[in-house]
């Protein structure tokens, strides 16, 4: 099985000044526990999961809707294409620490994600 049979296809992504309030947003509706964050290329440059959202700034910070997803991020540590394999992928995820990896164009633009619980889904199948 290949990464683009698993893959999420277009998912909703965000940019560096992203405030708070639109990154719960995502999360909430799409059920998300981590967006990518993307360049003005549209490529990955950071992720931000839900729990450094609700950890970091509902709880430790005095305004926690100014601040931006560029202070909330982690560097995107792997990417894989959508024609790597499913294996591969997942091995890729274990050994970077990641639950959510991004699926780039040949041109490094980033067109899906794929979730590790949707890799080990399959494979248990």
């Amino acid at each position: 099985m290949l990464v683009k049979e698993l893959m999420k296809q277009h998912p909703e992504y965000c940019n560096l000044e992203t405030r708070v309030p639109d990154l719960l947003y995502i999360f909430k509706k799409y059920n998300f526990k981590e967006v990518v964050i993307v360049d003005s290329d549209h490529h990955p440059i950071g992720m931000v999961n839900k729990e450094a959202v609700s950890d970091k700034v509902l709880h430790d910070i005095p305004h926690p809707f100014d601040v931006k997803a560029k202070s909330l991020m982690s560097n995107i540590m792997a990417t894989v294409k959508k024609e790597t394999s499913a294996k591969e992928c997942f091995e890729i995820m274990q050994r970077n620490h990641l639950n959510v990896i991004p699926v780039t164009s040949e041109q490094g633009e980033c067109i899906g994600v794929v979730e590790k619980e949707d890799i080990t889904d399959e494979m248990l199948q």
